[in-house]
């Protein structure tokens, strides 16, 4: 027991000489029931400081500003006004830029922005970072919430693209505003668009496999009359980054992008005079609609848009007088998927690609031509990162 008051004593006369040992000499003042009063403060300011102090000149009192809420203070060889927030469970001050009703915020230690309605009782709600030249869906939503009962700045979000610049006049202006609506509420299409707004933008992967029918109509056309007609089976692999971001309102969760690569390998054939052997690596975007998005069993309908990159070779037979040929040929596809999607995990699919035309230079001038159409069964199972 002895030992426990000894190390108390200890660790509080360690407190009382830190506290005294530091050097109280950079000028400001802080407010005090609207009132600035003047002191010093322990440290500079910047995006490194971590700890502040404050030290009153008439009463020698001193205040932990990085442990206080709502303290407003200036420092004397600064233009700006500071503000101590509790953001994200801890506090620290931030550049109060605009000050009233509405209050307009800067994070000193990053590029951020927040805005409060401090009359009526709203959260500090970070702001999304600014677009040049382009107006912020989100945040122009996030300020018709703290602007609501102001018909005039209501109005006038509408019409302005949200940059710094446009959130301190807006700000201003709530602050002046002539009339304010008492129990102003928002429409239900507004309230709709709100709730669109909070919702987060989804995200999953999937990895699949495709077994491929092609369909091959070949010709070497100085010399031959018709086209060899040929098919085999092919297989492939694929994976796929599909998004539905927060800016597609209604249509999130229903509407999204992918971004695949495949690769994938058809075993050798024969035309008149050659054997021909292809594998291709394709990258594709394709827009996917679900209809029943909130069913186990959900149809999608899906277009695919891609770039083809194909390996191949070609061997000459017996009947050949040209030369082996091979090489890499990029060319660019559509094609369209039907399938459903199981419990959000699995999804099979019926693809069809219509026939693209290849040409592959064998001697001098002259060609061998490949129309090639595809339908293939595709099957993946989905890693889902977020649902809501």
């Amino acid at each position: 027991m002895i030992k426990t008051y000894f190390a108390l004593a200890l660790l509080f006369t360690f407190s009382i000489n830190f506290i005294f040992s530091q050097n109280f000499t950079i000028p400001g003042e802080v407010s005090v029931d609207g009132e600035f009063k003047k002191g010093f403060f322990s440290e500079e300011l910047n995006e490194y400081t971590n700890s502040l102090n404050f030290k009153y000149s008439d009463s020698g009192e001193i205040i932990d500003l990085f442990n206080s809420e709502n303290i407003v203070f200036k420092i004397n060889s600064k233009r700006n006004l500071y503000k101590t927030l509790n953001v994200e469970g801890y506090i620290h001050p931030f550049i109060l830029i605009v000050d009233g009703k509405a209050s307009f915020y800067k994070d000193i230690n990053s590029k951020n922005f927040y805005i409060q309605n401090e009359s009526r009782n709203s959260k500090i709600v970070k702001l999304e970072p600014f677009k040049s030249s382009k107006k912020n869906s989100r945040n122009a939503g996030i300020l018709s919430l703290i602007f609501e009962d102001c018909i005039s700045v209501r109005s006038q979000i509408e019409k302005e693209d949200i940059n710094e610049s446009m959130v301190i006049q807006l700000t201003n202006n709530y602050n002046k505003c002539p009339e304010y609506a008492n129990g102003f509420q928002l429409s239900n299409k507004q309230k709709k668009e709100q709730e669109y707004l909070k919702q987060p933008s989804i995200y999953s992967l999937d990895f699949g496999g495709t077994l491929a029918f092609n369909n091959f109509d070949s010709q070497i056309p100085f010399l031959q009359n018709e086209s060899t007609k040929s098919n085999n089976v092919g297989y492939g692999a694929f994976v796929s980054f599909n998004v539905s971001p927060t800016y597609f309102n209604q249509l999130r969760d229903i509407l999204y992008f992918d971004i695949s690569v495949s690769y994938n390998i058809a075993p050798e054939f024969e035309v008149e005079f050659y054997d021909v052997s292809r594998a291709n690596f394709l990258i594709n975007v394709s827009p996917t609609y679900y209809f029943l998005r909130d069913r186990k069993l959900n149809p999608f309908a899906r277009a695919n848009f891609g770039i083809n990159y194909t390996n191949y070779e070609l061997v000459k037979n017996e009947e050949s007088i040209f030369r082996d040929v091979e090489g890499t040929r990029k060319s660019f596809i559509f094609g369209i998927e039907a399938g459903v999607q199981f419990n959000r995990q699995f999804e099979l699919a019926l693809l069809y690609q219509p026939k693209s035309k290849e040409k592959y230079t064998i001697f001098l001038n002259n060609t061998f031509e490949i129309d090639n159409s595809i339908i293939a069964l595709k099957a993946s199972y989905i890693i889902n990162f977020s649902k809501d």
